[in-house]
């Protein structure tokens, strides 16, 4: 009866269906007991009984604290900005824990996508060579964009060395669950691990920051020491930490690496690309 007086009647003018349940805090009235507790529990203005604490707790806003404003002789030097926890600039999120894992995981995303729309070279009887040239160009630029300036963990590694194996047997024609040599694999391809091509970053870029005069920008922010007490437990490894990791691996140290010549920095690196 009430979907025929609301809906189907041909009644020029039906009878409007009485409205019994009303909202204890205002005057609105409504045909079913379920719309007067979704207003009196999220819309409902007219009492103090506003939100349920799941919407406040979902739109509540964090405040954040502002950056103190720089001064020369009392006067401001510079505009007040906010501080926020984590921002995109250039292609890259930037957090203000220098975690990279939001980033890397943004990239896997990514670069999925872009081998997924190449899925048809991948089964063409293209060349080889070819198909591995498109992914380099076109999937692993993607995946590596900044890479030289992340701070990896062992979970983020595994995750993206994963990522490049599956891909490289799509190109090689075998199955997702057959299992493969994985170096005979990049060795098929001649693709190195990716572990081997950021640590080949971190090189080249560490290097470009190493000028002859020790009072350089790029020089001063590399050498910087905080005064600030370290946290309780294991630390966090650095950008830097992890460059010195790689220099040790091959039995050498960042003081000798500066003295190499060109020719013996390209071996070096070619050492680094085929070690690991």
């Amino acid at each position: 009866l009430k979907l025929h007086q609301t809906r189907w009647c041909r009644n020029n003018n039906p009878t409007p269906l009485p409205r019994t349940f009303k909202c204890p805090n205002c005057d609105d009235s409504f045909d079913t007991s379920l719309g007067q507790k979704t207003h009196t529990s999220r819309w409902c203005t007219g009492g103090t009984q506003q939100r349920s604490k799941r919407n406040q707790r979902a739109t509540a806003k964090v405040p954040i604290p502002m950056a103190p404003i720089a001064t020369v002789n009392d006067h401001p030097t510079i505009h007040q900005y906010e501080q926020v926890h984590q921002f995109q600039y250039l292609g890259q999120i930037f957090t203000s824990d220098h975690d990279h894992r939001k980033e890397i995981y943004k990239r896997i995303t990514m670069a999925g996508i872009r081998a997924g729309e190449l899925k048809s070279i991948w089964r063409s009887k293209m060349k080889l060579c070819t198909k591995v040239h498109l992914y380099k160009t076109l999937v692993l630029s993607l995946l590596l964009y900044g890479s030289e300036t992340w701070t990896i963990k062992k979970k983020e590694e595994l995750k993206l060395e994963a990522f490049q194996n599956r891909i490289l047997k799509r190109i090689v024609g075998a199955k997702s669950d057959e299992h493969v040599n994985i170096k005979e694999l990049r060795k098929k391809c001649n693709c190195s691990s990716i572990k081997s091509t950021i640590s080949v970053r971190r090189l080249k870029l560490w290097m470009k920051v190493q000028p002859n005069n020790d009072l350089c920008l790029p020089n001063t922010i590399f050498n910087f020491n905080p005064s600030a007490t370290k946290r309780c437990g294991g630390q966090r490894k650095t950008w830097l930490s992890q460059v010195e990791e790689t220099a040790k691996t091959h039995n050498t140290t960042l003081e000798n690496l500066v003295s190499l010549s060109s020719t013996e920095w390209t071996v070096f690196l070619n050492n680094v690309t085929t070690s690991e």
